[in-house]
């Protein structure tokens, strides 16, 4: 019997382990729920091959791992030691990733730097493998439960590979905001960069504003890398091969838009809008090459994180290449 570490889709709830055991057992397999935890259950099955069918097949199963060991002790000579084990006995190929859950929110460390350490720890070992790579054959996951650690691995044939814009794209393009005023504005703008992984460039923002976005959000500005405040227009612009100035006065639309970023596509582009109260100033407007009016005509302004969400929609899946002159 072989126990396995499904992972459920977040609107599937607790209906996908019961469909999921439906779907085995109607495949003639043996299996049982040994524990459901609504968006992650334990599986205890008797043949491989029905795991990496049903694991293949259902769209409510987002990730699927196999059961190494379930230890009672969860120190971290403990965890090395199996996952040491774990790597002689199974076949995991050389390119490792490793991740941390820490269900137990009151286990002493933080997931990020338990990762971190069971790496440097392995890497000491010599055990020639490649720990954290980009591109990587075998997932190893640490599950740190209140009463128990669970080590479980996926090989290539487990991981589902979800379609998505590649992050060398999203760094072909930056968001430049003027002067945001408001903590709501900022939050959304600090959220939308961590979403997407973009680069926003925040021009003289309201200071109090931003430190009270900051612990709305329970952030430090450690966590926000892809946030930078500027303070001088010569840095803001730095490394901006075309800017573009968002603004509901302008007389081009998404028509031009979408022509101007076919031509450009070599580029690094960055979108300046204005606040929630002031569009964009002269003084910037003279740094940008174009600008342009999103949306049917309105008497109500697009807030700044809806119009940037809005031009990222555009903007994005025609440097990915989705889009083809032909289409429409």
């Amino acid at each position: 019997m072989t126990i396995v570490l499904f992972f459920f889709e977040p609107y599937s709830r607790t209906f996908c382990s019961h469909r999921i055991l439906e779907i085995l057992k109607a495949m003639g397999a043996k299996a049982k729920v040994l524990k459901n935890w609504g968006l992650r259950a334990l599986f205890e099955i008797d043949d491989l091959s029905y795991v990496y069918e049903v694991a293949n097949r259902e769209d409510c199963i987002s990730r699927t791992f196999i059961v190494y060991s379930i230890v009672s002790h969860r120190d971290l000579t403990t965890i090395i030691q199996e996952i040491e084990s774990m790597l002689k006995s199974v076949n995991c190929g050389s390119r490792i990733r490793i991740e941390v859950r820490r269900w137990d929110k009151k286990y002493p460390i933080a997931s990020i730097e338990l990762a971190h350490t069971i790496a440097r720890h392995l890497n000491e070992r010599n055990l020639g493998i490649e720990l954290n790579p980009r591109e990587f054959e075998c997932v190893i996951v640490i599950g740190i439960e209140r009463e128990f650690t669970i080590i479980a691995y996926a090989t290539k044939d487990l991981i589902k590979y979800k379609s998505a814009i590649p992050l060398n794209i999203i760094k072909r393009v930056a968001a430049i905001v003027e002067r945001p005023q408001t903590s709501y504005e900022i939050m959304d703008l600090i959220q939308l960069s961590r979403a997407l992984n973009l680069e926003v460039r925040l021009y003289k923002p309201n200071n109090d504003a931003f430190r009270k976005a900051l612990h709305n959000l329970s952030l430090n500005i450690d966590d926000i890398l892809t946030v930078q405040i500027y303070e001088d227009l010569d840095s803001l612009f730095k490394g901006i091969d075309l800017a573009i100035a968002l603004s509901p006065y302008a007389k081009r639309n998404e028509k031009e838009l979408i022509s101007i970023i076919r031509r450009n596509t070599d580029k690094k582009i960055a979108f300046v809008l204005g606040n929630e109260y002031e569009d964009v100033s002269k003084i910037l407007r003279n740094r940008c090459l174009y600008t342009i009016r999103l949306g049917p005509h309105s008497e109500m302004p697009m807030r700044t994180a809806t119009a940037l969400a809005y031009v990222l929609g555009i903007t994005l899946p025609i440097l990915a290449g989705y889009l083809n002159n032909s289409e429409k």
